[in-house]
């Protein structure tokens, strides 16, 4: 909306000069003041939603919203492997966020066997959410990272039959 407001600012006080190379030249520079400004408003937000994020995975909380702005930024939408504040936050939301719940499904069933040791299956070792995570995360480049690799033997000694 402020582009449109100088771009139209611009060409009213060039047109009246009839100078038609200096409004290509003022609409390169607003260009270009433009992109800088929005360019730092977006890496504002790229650091206030991945310290939210941040903060949400430290306390086992799921960063549902921060991953869905994420999702839709322009880092989000790019393919491939991110650098930076951007390749941490893609990384927090496919693999550190789904680990949270992937966690929290482990934890439930380990204290239903605990409940239960003698008992031939456990309702939590049905877990759809358990078996979405497990999905999503062994397609991935982390299907290795030693915390997944320590949370599946985890569900693995708990739930032997459950695959």
């Amino acid at each position: 909306m402020i582009r449109t407001a100088l771009v139209a600012t611009l060409l009213l006080m060039t047109a009246c000069e009839g100078a038609k190379d200096k409004a290509a030249a003022g609409l390169d520079k607003v260009d270009k003041a433009t992109d800088k400004v929005v360019g730092a408003l977006d890496g504002d937000d790229l650091a206030k939603q991945l310290a939210s994020a941040q903060a949400a995975i430290a306390n086992n909380k799921e960063p549902t919203a921060e991953c869905a702005w994420f999702s839709q930024s322009p880092d989000g939408r790019k393919e491939g492997h991110l650098t930076g504040p951007a390749g941490e936050f893609k990384q927090l939301c496919t693999f550190d966020a789904p680990l949270v719940s992937a966690t929290r499904a482990v934890v439930a069933a380990e204290k239903a066997r605990a409940e239960q040791p003698q008992a031939p299956s456990l309702t939590e070792c049905s877990s759809d959410t358990w078996f979405q995570v497990q999905r999503a995360i062994d397609q991935t480049m982390y299907n290795g990272v030693t915390r997944w690799v320590e949370l599946k033997a985890r569900w693995a000694k708990v739930c032997p039959d459950a695959h």
